[in-house]
């Protein structure tokens, strides 16, 4: 008996035959057998991407996100009196009703500008962790409002640390160093 040989070509040409109704009762249920098989080893996976098998694993046991202070927390650590060095010394006092004064000392480069001591009356609030304070006023009248024309009346800054004795609060120039104030005893 002789095999006669068919070209590739001949077997494109060809016209696709459909499988049998025996042929199906076998594919069938191999191809339902098989499928979990073929997704539970993870086939098809990706570079990068993490294997199928891998989505009926139980999940990692992590430890809980530490939150941080509340607002009211933050409130109850600014109330009372804070320093701090920078173009001269500025103390500030904050009161539980969200009112605030800031005297500042400035050093000799300012002072020629805006007189040797400034008084500030401020508005202070926390919301989310940011502290914003606002100039209502200030002594002498016409250098606190030069300076308020200057820079702007309201500083708004998120708290980077705050505990019993350090407050730090960043500049408003991203290359500028941070504010560090320190709580004075009363």
């Amino acid at each position: 008996m002789s095999e006669s040989y068919t070209s590739p070509t001949e077997l494109a040409s060809e016209e696709p035959v459909a499988p049998s109704r025996k042929s199906w009762k076998v594919l069938l249920p191999l191809v339902i057998l098989a499928l979990p098989i073929v997704v539970l080893w993870g086939y098809g996976e990706e570079e990068g991407k993490a294997p199928l098998n891998t989505l009926a694993a139980e999940p990692e046991l992590v430890d809980p996100v530490e939150e941080g202070p509340t607002d009211e927390e933050y409130r109850q650590l600014l109330v009372g009196s804070w320093e701090m060095e920078r173009n001269g010394r500025r103390f500030i006092t904050l009161h539980a009703d969200g009112t605030a004064e800031m005297t500042v000392e400035l050093a000799s480069k300012w002072s020629l500008l805006f007189g040797k001591q400034l008084q500030f009356n401020i508005e202070w609030a926390i919301e989310e962790g940011v502290l914003t304070m606002i100039t209502t006023g200030g002594e002498p009248k016409g250098k606190v409002e030069l300076l308020t024309s200057m820079y702007g009346a309201e500083r708004v800054q998120p708290i980077k640390i705050l505990d019993k004795t350090t407050l730090r609060l960043p500049d408003d120039d991203p290359d500028g160093e941070d504010h560090i104030w320190t709580r004075v005893e009363p």
